[in-house]
């Protein structure tokens, strides 16, 4: 079976060629530069989509020449049930994520873009746990810790809809994290970062929908 870093790269390289031929004619549609807020309103969706709380914000500036650089800040909490078997786990923090995109429009509504990303996240997490045997005494603690970061890249890409003569945009995005460092434990590993989802992996494929205004 293919290795799902290698067939997620695949996918995104993939769609990197179709949108070549669709190069040829969008040099002909004007892009209408402008700076551009961001809110996301869509929820993560990882591996496990049920158990995050997420508030993300951005701002970026479109140039006329298609390229659109990227700010984009938030806060999580993540509390998935499935961390730790007989207990509990949370993950809260804030992160952000700088990068740039490059827009190819299909026609004066429709735009195709393609971005990679930059993103960082600090953060605690805390969480209690029971050992049972039937041989020992029951066993259970908890754990608080705080001050972990971790960083990560984003490839992404992403289509866009123009409303109200291009001052609102409706659009969605798919992309996958790839994680370059992070605060480890060999006693209860961190197991979910804020803005990046679960540690399981060193890749996490995500998927978001947002609004854009465009001044």
């Amino acid at each position: 079976m293919m290795p799902r870093s290698l067939s997620i790269t695949s996918l995104l390289f993939c769609l990197l060629i179709a949108s070549s031929t669709y190069a040829g004619d969008s040099t002909r549609i004007a892009v209408k530069s402008g700076a551009q807020l961001y809110i996301d309103y869509g929820k993560l969706l990882t591996i496990a989509a049920d158990f995050e709380t997420k508030y993300e914000f951005g701002a970026g500036y479109q140039f006329k020449n298609r390229f659109q650089p990227n700010l984009k800040i938030g806060i999580a909490t993540l509390e998935p049930t499935s961390a730790i078997e007989n207990g509990t786990y949370k993950s809260e923090g804030q992160y952000w994520k700088a990068g740039l995109n490059y827009m190819i429009p299909f026609d004066a509504v429709n735009s195709f873009y393609l971005g990679a990303y930059y993103g960082q996240s600090k953060f605690e997490d805390e969480g209690t746990y029971e050992v049972i045997s039937d041989l020992w005494p029951k066993f259970s603690g908890s754990f608080e810790r705080k001050d972990l970061e971790a960083t990560w890249y984003e490839v992404v890409v992403g289509s866009e809809k123009s409303m109200l003569k291009g001052h609102v945009k409706l659009g969605g995005v798919f992309g996958v994290r790839i994680i370059q460092s992070r605060t480890k434990f060999d006693f209860i590993d961190v197991y979910a970062i804020p803005g990046y989802g679960r540690t399981l992996d060193k890749t996490a494929p995500f998927a978001n929908v947002y609004i854009k205004f465009q001044l």
